[in-house]
């Protein structure tokens, strides 16, 4: 049902004509952490997030990450999260916000090609221009990859998010990526370039998105 729902939004939102005052803006995304399993369905984390906007020339955001996540099943995984998120301006000043992030993780493989879906509750403290102290959003993101020799795994993902509160209800911005995801041994890498653009908004800003990962795994 979640899904059925998800596409037909992301759907519209691709379609939807781009204003001519649209400003494209491209970003840097950086993501680096480690993974520890203490049990076989346990696996325990830490992120850190560093994001570049303005054509790259300003450090926005500083974001470490603590998770927890758990095999409910095969085809099925739960997680919790704890991200700060300390936001830059022009004066390089420095705001904190704190989010909360609980996870469903359905996943179906069929073969090489494994169709994962996410939805994701968060809740947000701090939110610059939120008008609500704790700011819900549900993001719902499908995605789609596939497996070779090489141990490449390119794939490509949509995502919406849907404001629950604040002020604001409804679909408020959506992202798209296309990348690759590389593994040998307890090394995981990944590369991907994202576009996003938020929805109803008379003059957004598009953003194109170059991102990189890595994490070890300690098990």
């Amino acid at each position: 049902m979640t899904r059925r729902l998800l596409l037909p939004l992301l759907a519209l939102a691709l379609l939807s004509p781009l204003p001519a005052r649209a400003a494209p803006e491209a970003q840097l995304w950086l993501e680096g952490g480690v993974r520890y399993r203490p049990v076989k369905e346990l696996w325990l984390s830490f992120d850190q997030h560093l994001r570049w906007d303005n054509d790259l020339t300003r450090l926005r955001k500083i974001m470490p990450e603590l998770g927890l996540r758990y095999g409910v099943h095969k085809n099925f995984r739960a997680a919790l999260g704890y991200r700060l998120i300390a936001e830059g301006n022009n004066q390089r000043q420095f705001t904190t916000a704190h989010r909360v992030m609980l996870d469903l993780l359905p996943r179906y493989r069929v073969g090489e090609v494994t169709l994962a879906y996410r939805a994701r509750l968060q809740l947000t403290s701090g939110a610059s221009g939120s008008g609500d102290p704790l700011e819900p959003v549900l993001r719902q993101r499908i995605g789609l990859a596939y497996g070779t020799e090489l141990g490449v795994e390119p794939f490509v993902e949509a995502e919406l998010y849907l404001q629950l509160g604040g002020g604001t209800t409804g679909a408020t911005k959506w992202r798209l990526t296309l990348g690759a995801a590389y593994s040998i041994a307890d090394h995981d890498c990944e590369l991907f370039y994202r576009v996003q653009r938020p929805i109803g908004d008379p003059n957004p800003d598009t953003w194109h998105i170059l991102g990189l990962g890595y994490r070890f795994s300690i098990r």
